[in-house]
């Protein structure tokens, strides 16, 4: 009936030229969203077929924990039905142009290396810009992971023109990682996430070489310390965003040359990670966005306790580009108080200061039966100060810095300075 309407009665947008409804309208839609749209009228049956951005994400459709629980007979049904969309998406699709966008994100493992490595092999065979692979396996999943395969050469002229690479839950060689990071020359956006080494004796490596970098985004997080290193050797002029989580303090950390660096995020280190003598710390001064998560760092956490290292460290610095920062995990604490009078004394351009008191292992209720006694002290130090911090920081803070608490267990309190 709505097909049989839509042909009589004309909408707006069925008025339209194809390459507006194409380009402007159905490409900003899901794959399974766009396809839909196919049944509006006899002129929308194929269109979605020429969009140039194919979004294969499927992952909401099956709960990963009930894939889990289930078992993986189920999983592997569900993910076969998954895989045989896919390959009828990119069987039937007519789009000559190059793609803008492949994104593929289901829980996907081995079994199904062959039909992914032609997936990755169409998308880049089609010139695709921007390229998303999450097998979304988690961190607790990794047997069976899929391998990124090494890069055949007839595809290095196409990788040239990928700018975002996004690649989740998998695994790939160091020296494959390599190889596609050199030959992506004009590469922009940089996403690895709880990738590790398809070398189960070696732990993985990222290099960033050459005589140049287009980089200008770099996020990187992990669990269990799948990373050896990070070095970031070839000069990253146009680099404003560098974030790396989760892990620890003795491995290589390293960026040669950023000089547009303003927007920086380092977290979850271990004991062992010297901030005030790393290499990124010179960085700092030039910095308008600063997150450090410190929840791990005991040796740079006894050093703030000794506030003449720090003056001495960093008397020189006022930090004229460092306009926000975010104090994460404050639990009120005399330290706490004391590391956030000092950031806002030294740094002479802020204009955002937000103190999240929030901690994971209570707000989200992640489990933690270790840590059930920590968490317990938590609550009842947070409970006690709930009520007088916000005013206590507000008298800190000078009137032309905005002040956003956000406290645990009520609403986010935005106070108007």
């Amino acid at each position: 009936m709505l097909a049989q309407c839509s042909e009589v009665l004309p909408d707006g947008l069925s008025l339209l030229p194809d390459d507006i409804l194409i380009y402007n309208i159905l490409s900003l839609l899901p794959t399974e969203e766009a396809a839909r749209t196919s049944i509006l009228a006899r002129r929308w049956r194929f269109l979605w077929l020429y969009v140039p951005s194919l979004d294969l994400d499927a992952s909401r459709k099956v709960a990963r924990t009930h894939t889990i629980e289930k078992g993986k007979k189920i999983g592997g049904r569900v993910a076969s039905k998954y895989v045989e969309w896919v390959d009828r998406v990119i069987g039937t699709y007519r789009g000559s142009a190059a793609l803008s966008r492949f994104c593929v994100r289901f829980c996907l493992d081995d079994t199904f290396s062959h039909k992914i490595d032609s997936w990755l092999n169409f998308a880049l065979g089609k010139g695709v810009q921007v390229l998303e692979l999450d097998c979304c396996q988690g961190a607790s999943l990794d047997k069976n992971r899929y391998t990124f395969p090494s890069m055949q050469p007839h595809l290095f002229p196409n990788l040239r023109l990928l700018k975002s690479l996004s690649l989740k839950d998998v695994y790939i060689t160091t020296d494959s990682l390599d190889h596609l990071l050199l030959e992506c020359e004009f590469l922009e956006r940089l996403h690895l996430q709880h990738v590790r080494s398809a070398n189960k004796d070696l732990q993985l490596q990222v290099n960033v070489t050459g005589p140049m970098s287009r980089l200008k985004y770099i996020d990187i997080s992990e669990y269990h310390s799948p990373v050896s290193s990070i070095m970031i050797s070839a000069p990253t002029p146009d680099l404003v965003s560098f974030k790396y989580s989760h892990g620890e303090g003795g491995k290589m950390l390293h960026v040669e040359h950023a000089p547009r660096l303003v927007d920086m995020l380092i977290s979850g280190f271990h004991e062992g990670f010297d901030l005030l003598s790393h290499p990124l710390f010179r960085y700092i001064s030039q910095l308008q966005s600063l997150r450090l998560d410190i929840r791990f760092w005991d040796t740079v956490y006894r050093q703030f306790g000794k506030w003449s290292i720090i003056s001495e460290e960093s008397a020189h610095l006022h930090h004229q580009n460092l306009r926000v920062i975010e104090f994460v995990r404050f639990t009120g604490r005399k330290i706490d108080y004391g590391l956030a009078e000092y950031l806002i004394r030294v740094v002479v351009s802020l204009e955002k200061l937000t103190v999240d008191c929030r901690n994971p292992l209570v707000d989200e209720g992640l489990p933690c039966h270790l840590h059930i006694n920590r968490v317990t002290e938590w609550k009842k130090r947070l409970l006690e100060f709930n009520q007088t911090l916000p005013s206590e920081l507000t008298q800190m803070v000078p009137s032309k810095v905005e002040l956003d608490v956000i406290l645990p267990f009520q609403a986010n309190i935005d106070i108007g300075i």
